[in-house]
């Protein structure tokens, strides 16, 4: 399996903040634009606080029969993000629309990798939470165990890993369902086809924990799940 993103300049609003993601899915970045404006506005005001410095695609896309969609055990979530380089990242971020109500089992963690077109490499990582998706509706974080530095203008990728043993309610986070019909899948990603992805998942096989390395024959987008994740800092 191949992974292209397509080329896309990377333009910045407010501190460091990654803004134009023009052409890359055909989805214009407008939203992160007023996103970034108003959020330095207020960092300008309060001084402190956390700041998305990547954009996987606008959230609001989630509404209706396309999402949220359920997280699927022991199933890596790897998202692309644009990241400027030498803005530290401090971890990754998403939006919590069910909290889950499970048995954690193995490792529950959030981690960037980056990808050289043969594997994907972990590059930060953080401790397992079994509770980590279980927290209160609504925008979440969790902070890598290192913050990480990019050396420079790329693309990393944000991921994700959810494992239960067992659930009540398997928890959501937000989502857009890629559907394989051009009209409805916004150019994000057509199940089964690599091409310009904007999803990719690990192992369908399923793992353990975030691995230090994946190999390119073990990466898998028929997922159409397309869950939210970015990347943030903390001023």
């Amino acid at each position: 399996m191949s992974i292209r993103i397509p080329e896309s300049p990377i333009a910045v609003y407010g501190p460091g903040a990654v803004g134009n993601f023009a052409g890359l899915g055909g989805l214009g970045m407008d939203g992160f634009s007023l996103y970034a404006a108003l959020r330095t506005l207020s960092l300008s005001q309060g001084g402190t606080g956390n700041m998305l410095v990547s954009w996987p695609f606008d959230p609001r896309m989630s509404c209706g029969n396309d999402g949220p969609q359920n997280m699927t055990s022991t199933r890596i979530m790897l998202r692309p993000q644009l990241v400027k380089g030498g803005l530290q990242i401090d971890g990754v971020c998403w939006i919590q629309i069910t909290p889950g109500n499970y048995t954690p089992v193995n490792s529950n963690q959030i981690g960037a990798y980056t990808y050289d077109g043969t594997q994907m490499t972990r590059v930060a990582t953080t401790a397992s939470l079994g509770t980590l998706w279980q927290a209160g509706a609504g925008f979440a974080v969790r902070a890598f165990t290192t913050p990480y530095i990019p050396p420079t203008d790329m693309v990393l990728w944000a991921a994700g890993l959810y494992n239960a043993s067992a659930a009540v309610t398997v928890p959501q986070i937000l989502s857009h369902q890629v559907q394989n019909v051009a009209a409805k899948n916004l150019g994000l990603q057509s199940g089964g086809t690599p091409g310009d992805t904007m999803a990719v998942d690990g192992p369908a096989a399923g793992s353990a924990n975030l691995p230090a390395t994946i190999a390119d024959a073990n990466l898998d987008n028929t997922n159409t799940n397309l869950h939210w994740l970015a990347f943030y800092h903390a001023y």
